[in-house]
């Protein structure tokens, strides 16, 4: 039986909502398989709200849930990597499932990774380029054979055996007078060793939400993006064709032509600049 692992971050009481949402269809996407829900940096159920609500509705899935101390997505993922044996799948809280899943890559031994193309963009909230990448919002692993890969990459000098490989954990790479370049969670991953895009079929068997624990945070510079997740997460029907809106978003956001660059700062600038005027 393959295994689901959900990790879910709630940085308010009032984001809850984007991490139970998976659980309305999560049986549709994963009828079977083993789930296991990882509250992120919260405490026991008995005294957490927001974890008495997602250990209900792991168990009421059969699920097992379990509190862990605060990380970044990127480090439970490798965490995950580094201790299973068998293929399984993350799921993020915020999707919403509307076929079936689990058995997409039942007995492949080839495939290291799969999940969704997400293309190279420009975020004007980080202003930042971020890098081309397998989202991690849905995805399948083979650790075995990952872990196996990477020990093997990039099969050049022994020189390189002494370099730090992060394939996994979100990390910006600086070039002089160029934005920033942001590795989200697997970019590195996807650009050291490819993995498998999903089809448009298996696209169209779910929806994500966009930055469902976080969107609060983003609201000036998305100001509907909030609001249209509370209306899904009343409504999760409401999710249906978010991905083609997603693509055409990209799109927009494609980099076309060579970005603006704000002035570089002297290093010394944040003590040679002036301060607030004291008072005489």
């Amino acid at each position: 039986m393959s295994a689901v692992h959900i990790l879910s971050t709630v940085l308010r009481p009032d984001k809850l909502p984007t991490q139970l949402l998976v659980f309305r269809t999560l049986r549709t996407g994963f009828p079977t398989a083993e789930l296991v829900v990882y509250g992120n940096g919260m405490g026991s159920p008995k005294r957490d709200a927001s974890a008495f609500a997602l250990a209900h509705c792991t168990t009421a899935l059969n699920g097992q849930y379990q509190s862990i101390p605060f990380v970044s997505h990127g480090e439970w993922i490798e965490r995950l990597l580094a201790c299973e044996q068998d293929p399984f799948w993350i799921c993020d809280g915020d999707i919403v499932l509307f076929g079936k899943v689990e058995d997409w890559f039942a007995n492949n031994d080839h495939t290291l990774f799969a999940g969704r193309y997400e293309p190279e963009f420009w975020e004007n909230w980080t202003k930042t380029i971020h890098v081309a990448r397998l989202h991690p919002s849905l995805m399948w692993f083979n650790p075995a054979q990952i872990r196996a890969a990477i020990r093997a990459w990039p099969g050049q000098a022994e020189f390189f055996q002494t370099v730090q490989h992060n394939l996994i954990q979100w990390h910006v790479v600086p070039e002089h007078n160029k934005p920033l370049k942001f590795y989200d969670t697997t970019a590195g991953l996807y650009h050291a060793l490819g993995g498998q895009e999903f089809n448009a079929e298996q696209n169209a068997c779910y929806e994500h939400l966009f930055c469902g624990t976080y969107a609060h945070l983003m609201k000036d510079v998305h100001p509907n993006l909030e609001a249209k997740q509370n209306r899904v997460c009343e409504n999760p029907e409401l999710a249906r064709g978010m991905w083609k809106e997603q693509q055409e978003w990209y799109k927009e956001n494609a980099l076309i032509s060579t970005l603006p660059m704000p002035a570089p700062r002297h290093p010394c600038e944040a003590q040679t600049a002036p301060g607030p005027l004291a008072l005489h």
